[in-house]
């Protein structure tokens, strides 16, 4: 199994899907960690500065191309995040991979948790609006 974490540094989940640069991919087997490894987001190659171009500075969501973004995680079985929006999250659980909100921001204990069976889900971690402030 596959569980992929939005980040920029590898050890925290990002609190918005859009904004993260990278994912962290754990791959899981038996119930334990044994490989992890930093995947560039696509949406984010080369041009980290992309969403500030279309008027209200968020592109979430509105014509926003998920594909890229989410083309990372084709062979990923999970993806837990601290906040997304609902069109995105759709895209992901399009392709087959689970959306799992959480409110634990380390990654590491957001890991342990759900090996353990004990990740607290946040729903209102995915967004259906824009609320952004």
């Amino acid at each position: 199994m596959k569980i992929a974490f939005p980040t920029n540094n590898g050890k925290r989940i990002n609190a918005h899907f859009g904004y993260a640069t990278h994912y962290l991919v754990v791959t899981v087997e038996d119930g334990a960690e044994v490989a992890r490894e930093m995947r560039e987001k696509d949406s984010h190659a080369g041009k980290h500065d992309d969403h500030q171009h279309n008027g209200n500075g968020h592109g979430h969501g509105h014509g926003h191309n998920h594909g890229g973004m989410v083309a990372p995680l084709a062979d990923c079985d999970v993806l837990v995040v601290g906040g997304i929006g609902a069109p995105a999250a759709r895209a992901v659980q399009s392709m087959g991979v689970k959306v799992v909100p959480t409110n634990i921001s380390n990654i590491d204990s957001a890991l342990q948790a759900f090996l353990a069976g004990e990740l607290p889900i946040d729903p209102g971690a995915i967004h259906n609006h824009g609320h952004h402030h």
